[in-house]
């Protein structure tokens, strides 16, 4: 939940969280909770049967890669046919990203441990 607070705190932006682990989905909510940030909120559940309808900036961590990455992606492409999105990403997931022909990417470097943008064609 981090990045989620951080960008509520910097732009002051409705940010919503999805968590599939518990422990971490609670320890993010609480966070929220004790800086009393009423535009924040986090989720516990899987990424890939979320609804992605109302985003139009989506963050994506290391964590995210594989099977499951590219389910959420399908989701996230349907959505940038209704509207530009911009998909920030840190870490592994970076090189799955790059590869998508529907996303146009600014990659600064090879290193995936800096954020990297992407936005929909």
């Amino acid at each position: 939940g981090q990045a989620a607070i951080l960008i509520n705190l910097i732009t002051g932006v409705r940010v919503i969280g999805i968590e599939f682990e518990p422990a971490f989905y609670k320890y993010a909510k609480d966070c929220a909770g004790a800086l009393q940030l009423s535009n924040v909120s986090f989720i516990n559940f899987d990424a890939r049967k979320a609804v992605y309808s109302e985003g139009t900036v989506f963050f994506m961590y290391t964590a995210f890669n594989g099977t499951m990455m590219q389910e959420v992606l399908a989701q996230l492409r349907k959505q940038s046919l209704q509207r530009k999105i911009t998909i920030i990403a840190y870490g592994r997931c970076i090189d799955q990203l790059k590869s998508q022909l529907w996303l146009h990417g600014r990659v600064q470097n090879e290193n995936v441990y800096q954020t990297t943008v992407f936005t929909s064609l």
